[in-house]
């Protein structure tokens, strides 16, 4: 018998092969209903045919260093009034096939940061990698992109608006190992599917995290109502520099070298994690290439599927996703 999110995933290619799909970028709705119940397990040989054969999904090809990415954004109009999430793709960074950057950008308080945020932070990073300074590595380069970006954002006046940040840098090394390197502020996550569990690579910066209610207070804040200074759920941010001296912009970071046992990632912001576990959301992605007829992974359907799931589970927040398949 199939589990409820295959019998999802069926549905949903259905509807998908009865109506084109709207651009990556678009917002999607739908009415796809999923049971709940515990997630089914997938196959070691079907992560190993999601490691080896490479994807042409989204008009890339064989050769970058990632084989697709899908992406899908939803307002959640019944509890949002804005759509204020934001995301970059670039899969030929910095002018390299073996190199690519991306990122899910989650506001509040408006569209400002946002939009500043995905159009300076890639750039900035850019910059670092390609300085003068020896041996720069990723983790300081995003560190100082990010700094970067949050210079640009008190420049803006973003006062009492920000955003979170996960952001992750693909790359091969001179001897073909694929490296992945996360820095994130905030709750956007970053889970990475290693043999078919999730690993977090971010870091979730939150008023109720026991560390960073330490830190806040002993750098002058407080945490009223599981809320930093009663306004903010969060306790890392880009922007919101009315309350900069506790709502740090500093990221978190990590860098784990990929193998066969990595078939994807999973970018998203809290409007997903709120509602599902890490390990939850590698087992649907998983699933939507189990039910298919090639059993190879579609990331851009596999994004809509857990953004659907999303809302149906109750997630109050605007929701976005991105799946990158290596």
């Amino acid at each position: 018998m199939s589990s409820p999110a295959e019998r999802m995933v069926s549905r949903m290619r259905e509807y998908f092969k009865r109506k084109s799909p709207a651009p990556a970028s678009d917002s999607e709705k739908g009415n796809f209903v999923r049971k709940e119940s515990g997630a089914s397990s997938v196959s070691g040989s079907l992560l190993n045919r999601l490691s080896r054969k490479p994807s042409s999904l989204n008009g890339m090809d064989e050769k970058g260093v990632v084989s697709a990415v899908g992406i899908t954004e939803d307002p959640n109009v019944q509890w949002r009034k804005h759509m204020e999430d934001g995301h970059a793709i670039l899969t030929n960074f910095r002018g390299s096939r073996k190199e690519a950057f991306f990122g899910v950008y989650d506001g509040h308080g408006g569209r400002a940061a946002v939009e500043s945020v995905q159009k300076c932070l890639h750039k900035f990073f850019a910059d670092e990698l390609s300085s003068q300074v020896v041996d720069i590595s990723p983790e300081q380069a995003f560190a100082e992109a990010y700094r970067k970006a949050d210079a640009v954002l008190l420049e803006n006046r973003c006062l009492y608006v920000g955003t979170t940040s996960v952001t992750c840098y693909v790359s091969l090394d001179e001897n073909d190992r694929k490296h992945l390197h996360v820095a994130n502020v905030g709750d956007a996550r970053a889970v990475l599917c290693r043999d078919g569990k999730g690993l977090r690579l971010s870091y979730d910066h939150k008023a109720s995290d026991d560390l960073e209610q330490k830190r806040v207070c002993e750098d002058g804040g407080q945490i009223v109502g599981r809320r930093v200074n009663g306004v903010l759920s969060v306790s890392r941010a880009l922007g919101d520099h009315a309350m900069k001296k506790v709502v740090l912009g500093s990221p978190y970071t990590s860098h784990e070298v990929l193998t066969s046992e990595d078939p994807f990632v999973i970018l998203a912001c809290d409007g997903l994690w709120d509602v599902m576990s890490d390990d939850d959301a590698c087992t649907v992605v998983l699933e939507t290439a189990a039910n298919n007829e090639a059993k190879e992974l579609d990331v851009q359907l596999a994004s809509r599927v857990l953004v659907q799931l999303a809302l149906k589970r109750g997630s109050t927040d605007n929701v976005s996703v991105m799946v990158i398949k290596f």
